[in-house]
């Protein structure tokens, strides 16, 4: 079963994102709408992959019953939704866009279109880990494990199936393969991401921050380009940043449903991509380091309660997929634990990054620009401010640390992926960052 052409692929697109939007009112019933849109998007795709990597572990090789189990899903939760009455916020239904940042948002929208045209089959990435990927999984057959076989070294088959799960179900959906597909996949990550940003400082601090921030990430050729590239980075970029503004409603509304919800996605970008994976573990282990310090039991509780899941599909995951990780195998095989004594290492690291930051990243310093208003840390804010300045901080950690014990030629491994990284902490830190600048809040 399939369906044909835009009308499928429209189709798919329009029940993810309402799957997701009903999931997120659901839990998150007092956020206003943009909010429960935005997050519904990362719900929507990431419930959809999860249920499709199950049907292919359940040998169900017919797409039909997989679109009458998505339809089931699809129902279910809008069942749930319109049975509890949940209440959609219009107070901010009038997202009061202004005239330059729309200007930005049109000027990114072709610069967006114009590397997807360049390049219509994606990235080095996109085609080579992701794209392949998922036309295994599109074939719908039984042995569809061998997608997890595939030889070359860079296939990353130990790599979770987010992406390419959502690319198959789009292809299905639309009769075959269409590069248009990966390109309205990437499109709505690269775009949700910068819509997500906008409202979220637009609630959190001010409109004149938020449009500002926005319109320089959307302006950023580096964050454009990647968005194109129909690879993992952008999608992972924007899951920590729906994980950052969740941690932020947590504290606002003081209700635990926001932080399960914030930790479904730490787990969904875990489900994404390897670097992801840290990222839940970082994510979860400083709040439960914090609510250990202040006693708060019930939080610890919820928060355990929503990582279980996602460490048993993890799990689950790579035991199908028996593919050893390169920088693990390095350390176990090629004791490049030796690498921590190196100090070259240490320098060629730092060296790299100021030369990407410089040149790769350079608009990203207009974003520096409002903080000779000064910065100002309120006291409400003062707790998930520190959780995300730690989470950050233990990210580039992390990050830092596996390049030092990386098994492949230190050059080449940073060259290749190192600016990537960087983007994939670009929203969340330009939320850190819009968070603490000194401005008056107006609404």
């Amino acid at each position: 079963m399939s369906f044909l052409g835009a009308e499928g692929l429209l189709l798919c697109v329009l029940s993810t994102i309402f799957c997701g939007f009903f999931a997120v009112s659901i839990v998150a019933k007092e956020v206003e709408l943009p909010f429960k849109i935005l997050l519904g998007i990362g719900a929507g795709f990431g419930i959809y992959s999860v249920l499709y990597f199950f049907l292919k572990v359940l040998q169900v090789s017919h797409f039909g019953v997989y679109v009458f189990c998505e339809m089931a899903v699809l129902i279910l939760s809008g069942g749930i939704f319109f049975a509890r009455k949940s209440k959609i916020n219009l107070k901010t239904q009038n997202p009061e866009i202004s005239i330059p940042f729309l200007c930005a948002l049109i000027i990114g929208f072709a610069i967006y279109m114009k590397y997807f045209i360049i390049n219509a089959l994606g990235s080095w990435d996109g085609f080579r880990i992701w794209g392949i990927k998922a036309k295994f999984l599109y074939e719908m057959s039984p042995l569809w494990e061998r997608v997890f076989r595939l030889p070359h070294f860079m296939m990353h088959n130990d790599y979770p199936l987010f992406v390419p799960a959502n690319f198959a179900r789009l292809w299905h959906y639309s009769g075959g393969f269409y590069c248009d597909a990966q390109n309205i996949f990437g499109l709505i990550f690269t775009f949700s991401s910068i819509f997500l940003l906008f409202f979220a400082l637009k609630t959190f601090k001010s409109k004149g921050i938020a449009a500002l921030y926005a319109s320089i990430l959307s302006l950023s050729p580096l964050f454009l380009a990647n968005g194109a590239a129909q690879a993992a980075d952008i999608p992972l970029s924007f899951l920590y940043l729906c994980s950052a503004v969740a941690l932020v409603l947590f504290f606002e509304k003081n209700q635990t449903a926001y932080l399960a919800l914030g930790t479904f996605f730490a787990g969904m970008s875990a489900w994404t991509k390897n670097e992801g994976m840290m990222f839940l573990l970082v994510y979860c282990g400083v709040l439960g380091c914090y609510f250990l310090f202040k006693r708060e039991w019930r939080n610890i509780l919820t928060l355990f309660g929503a990582f279980l899941p996602f460490a048993a599909l993890i799990g689950a995951f790579k035991h199908i997929a028996h593919t050893p990780n390169d920088v693990i195998l390095g350390i176990t095989t090629l004791k490049t634990y030796n690498h921590l004594l190196d100090i070259s290492k240490y320098l060629l690291v730092v060296k790299t990054f100021f030369f990407m930051l410089f040149t790769r990243l350079n608009i990203l310093f207009l974003l520096l620009i409002p903080l000779g208003a000064g910065i100002e840390i309120t006291q409400e804010r003062k707790a998930p401010l520190i959780l995300l300045v730690s989470i950050f901080f233990l990210m580039a950690v992390g990050h830092f640390l596996i390049y030092l014990l990386s098994p492949h030629d230190l050059d080449w491994h940073l060259e290749n992926s190192l600016d990537r990284i960087m983007l994939q902490m670009l929203p969340f830190s330009i939320l850190l960052l819009g968070l603490v600048i000194r401005e008056n809040r107006t609404k």
